[in-house]
């Protein structure tokens, strides 16, 4: 169980570093980015419950910004407790982007948001091939509560032997509602793992 549980914690929390928007195709959009979109201050607080659908197992993680680096930007510190395993992910913003880097498989990619986040929105994350695309914005329904305004967005990536996919579905303050992650190995699917959000405590500023 703590190898599915931490499995999706890097995928969901491992270190978010800034890139020029240059790099992802998008122009830098000025006002794009309001830190209350994606929470990340000292204290906040997110608990989920995870589903490996593949080994048919389930878990849960919570997580907790617990300091902030000096710098411009500064760096926010992400702490990740599973089942007793702690490890520390890092977070930066900049200008309108969010980036989430995390290794999976030797593979190298990163969960990428450029706000504002709008429906039919694309741009490029990392490896190269890394794309992303808002799919739309509407309500959806975790066990932490309804909300109507979710924002969905698609990446998709491959390498010689491998197709991934994250959807991921994002709610303005108050954070990561849902993700789901996908990767076949020669068309075969070797990973499918969900996870929800049952409670979350954030700053409202």
């Amino acid at each position: 169980m703590k190898t599915i549980i931490r499995a999706v914690v890097e995928l969901s929390f491992l270190t978010l570093i800034a890139v020029s928007c240059a790099d992802m195709g998008v122009e830098t959009e000025d006002g794009g980015f309001n830190q209350s979109e994606f929470p990340s201050h000292v204290g906040d607080t997110w608990a989920y419950t995870i589903s490996d659908n593949v080994q048919k197992r389930t878990g849960a993680a919570t997580i907790t910004v617990v300091g902030k680096m000096s710098g411009n930007p500064p760096v926010y510190l992400w702490e990740s407790n599973t089942s007793g395993v702690i490890e520390t992910r890092y977070c930066q913003m900049l200008n309108d982007t969010l980036k989430m880097h995390y290794r999976e498989d030797s593979v190298f990619t990163a969960l990428t948001y450029v706000f504002p986040l709008q429906a039919g929105k694309q741009w490029r994350g990392s490896p190269r091939g890394h794309t992303c695309m808002v799919l739309g914005v509407g309500p959806d329904e975790v066990p932490s509560g309804k909300f109507d305004s979710c924002v969905e967005i698609v990446e998709r990536w491959r390498t010689n032997e491998h197709d991934y996919e994250i959807r991921s579905w994002l709610v303005p303050r108050v954070g990561l509602v849902r993700m789901s992650y996908k990767a076949t190995e020669f068309g075969k699917l070797v990973k499918d793992v969900s996870w929800e959000l049952i409670s979350y405590q954030v700053s409202p500023e």
